[in-house]
């Protein structure tokens, strides 16, 4: 295969591959931090010990 028809197919497989423009890239990642670091937060001061009795507790189950 010559490199012609392979660059031809490869750039035919992925034609809208791009890179994605910093001013687009840099408030998206700035958005996911933003969602992504408090759950993060919570998970890092939860009380993993008191989790099984949390959600087995009677009032857990209740509301399940």
């Amino acid at each position: 295969m010559s490199t012609l028809s392979r660059s031809r197919t490869q750039s035919a497989a992925h034609p809208f591959i791009r890179r994605l423009p910093a001013w687009v890239a840099i408030p998206a990642a700035i958005g996911v931090l933003l969602l992504v670091l408090p759950f993060v937060a919570l998970l890092v001061r939860l009380d993993w010990a008191g989790v099984p009795a949390a959600i087995t507790s009677p009032e857990a189950l209740q509301a399940l």
